[in-house]
């Protein structure tokens, strides 16, 4: 059974990989979507045949067996009632906050435009407070903070 085409969309790719390199590099590839959030056309002779993007969190997948394999996770929704109460934030954290939630991973890099010793100070309270980890290097929300990032959005009305 063929999968049903989602379009019309527009996205913008890190950069196009051959099948033959997806099938060399698939896990660093893969690595790089999730950490990264990063969206790579594949081709095949040359056309342009599927995209390697990271997931959204909400998404509902429907597997045509029934049941995912028995090593396959599928995370529940995140509830904005789930955030930590009594939470104190600035606004520069709140807007980190916001700022990786409205990424598919969750993944936070420093604004351009922020003053880089207070961004990193801001971001490790906010790592402290246990709103964000740090797989790999990076941060990343957890799923308190996605949830109270979550709240914030609602209370912002947006």
């Amino acid at each position: 059974m063929m999968a049903e085409a989602i379009g019309p969309l527009e996205a913008t790719a890190a950069r196009c990989v051959a099948i033959r390199e997806l099938a060399r590099s698939a896990g660093s590839l893969i690595n790089e979507v999730e950490s990264e959030g990063s969206v790579f056309a594949v081709s095949r002779r040359g056309r342009i045949v599927a995209l390697l993007v990271p997931l959204p969190d909400r998404l509902v997948l429907e597997f045509e067996n029934e049941r995912p394999g028995r090593n396959w996770q599928v995370s529940e929704p995140i509830d904005d009632a789930d955030a930590p109460e009594g939470v104190e934030l600035s606004a520069l954290q709140e807007e980190f906050l916001i700022d990786a939630a409205s990424t598919p991973t969750g993944f936070w890099h420093i604004p351009e435009s922020s003053d880089v010793h207070a961004a990193i100070r801001a971001a490790g309270r906010l790592e402290l407070a246990g709103l964000f980890d740090r797989p790999r290097g990076t941060l990343r929300l957890t799923r308190a903070g996605r949830a109270l990032a979550k709240r914030l959005i609602r209370e912002r009305g947006g």
